[in-house]
């Protein structure tokens, strides 16, 4: 749903200046599992005084600090990125750190990765002989895989760790700042760790970008995502956060398939604060995105529609698409007999009403002539190829139709 240009006053103050008057881009609607400590409304909104654009949340600090703590699937290699477990993510990861490298001359510089998850820059750093390397994450499970694999894991938050003042030469940011709830203070926070001559490395989503990469509708408007940067409000903000941005470009992301994902990045420096400029284009980029993406839903309710209609069916995944899909189509008002993710933080907990269930406890509790919806298109051949090295013999219902569906 996309509102009009009427400007209101938001809930959250906009990350760049500080400005409450906002006009709407897009609302959507998530179904959520028993517990989940999130807003299931996800509005993303345009700043009236500097146009950046940011999900106007409800949600304090607190509450994602919770999210990530206890729902986090960063710390299993098997389920996020980051870990670089698979070729795609570990190359990504290695020409990150030889960008670090670059920047940052002497390997015996001592650096910290906030939300390190399981630590796979941590790895690509330490193959170009980096020793001093630390990861802090708020998922303890992060944290003690990143001690498992030899470097200092903290668990903590940009504003509550046991960290000490001035104790790093650089800070990495790599796909954090999007996450975060208090910008200004985040980047505050991340000054008071470095030394006088150090330096931060920001990686985000590229915004602008987001519908020439498009795998899923909404992908980007979830709710782990509630900043949305371009290149020019990247700037801006770090600007009127008092960093200078001393080197900064894009990237394209490569992912399992052939698919992509478009990214920014800066290293900047402590300096004094700015006026950050205004920005139009990276709305513009937005509405666009928008569009495709009701188009794409359009597409995936038509075809659940004709899928699950009359019969009983099991979804699996339980990730951010098929929370989506729940409140806005079809599948909301599906007979759904269970749902099935293989991630344990999910197991025991329930969703629309119905469990949430371990891979293997499908087999020999579901009919095999069951339907199953694979709820996902970023993991959608992974996901199939468990099912069937599970032994399960199911009809499987794309969200897409694809040569063999």
């Amino acid at each position: 749903m996309t509102g009009d240009p009427e400007s209101w006053n938001a809930r959250r103050r906009c990350p760049q200046c500080g400005t409450s008057s906002v006009q709407t881009i897009h609302k959507g609607r998530y179904v959520l599992p028993n517990d989940h400590p999130l807003d299931p409304v996800v509005h993303v909104v345009a700043c009236d005084g500097c146009g950046f654009c940011f999900n106007d949340t409800p949600n304090v600090r607190e509450d994602y600090d919770r999210y990530y703590r206890d729902v986090s699937k960063y710390a299993d290699s098997r389920l996020s990125s980051g870990s670089g477990a698979v070729s795609e993510d570990r190359a990504r990861l290695r020409d990150t750190a030889s960008d670090i490298r670059d920047f940052a001359g002497d390997t015996s510089q001592r650096i910290l990765d906030i939300g390190c998850g399981a630590g796979g820059l941590l790895d690509s750093l330490a193959e170009l002989e980096f020793r001093a390397l630390s990861g802090m994450d708020p998922a303890p499970a992060c944290a003690t895989a990143v001690t498992e694999r030899g470097y200092r894991g903290v668990v903590g938050t940009l504003d509550n760790h046991p960290l000490d003042r001035a104790a790093f030469d650089g800070v990495i940011l790599s796909h954090v700042l999007e996450h975060v709830r208090d910008v200004p203070e985040a980047l505050a926070s991340v000054a008071r760790l470095l030394t006088p001559q150090g330096w931060l490395y920001v990686e985000v989503p590229d915004a602008a970008r987001y519908g020439e990469c498009l795998i899923a509708p909404f992908q980007d408007f979830n709710l782990e995502h509630i900043n949305h940067f371009s290149a020019a409000t990247l700037h801006n903000v770090l600007n009127a956060c008092g960093w200078e941005t001393v080197r900064n470009g894009s990237k394209t992301l490569p992912l399992p398939h052939g698919r992509r994902y478009p990214a920014i990045f800066a290293f900047s420096r402590p300096a004094g604060s700015a006026s950050g400029l205004r920005d139009l284009g990276t709305r513009n980029a937005l509405g666009a995105y928008v569009s495709l993406s009701e188009e794409f839903m359009l597409r995936i309710d038509q075809r659940l529609q004709r899928s699950v209609a009359g019969q009983r069916v099991v979804v699996w995944g339980v990730g951010q698409l098929t929370m989506r899909l729940l409140g806005e189509t079809t599948l909301g008002n599906a007979d759904i007999a269970l749902f099935v993710d293989s991630n344990p933080v999910h197991h025991g907990r329930t969703l629309a009403g119905r469990s949430i269930v371990a891979p293997h406890a499908l087999v020999g509790h579901v009919d095999a002539g069951t339907p199953i919806v694979i709820g996902s298109l970023v993991n959608l051949e992974s996901i199939e190829a468990t099912i069937r090295n599970h032994g399960l013999c199911n009809p499987i219902i794309r969200l897409v139709a694809t040569e063999t569906a």
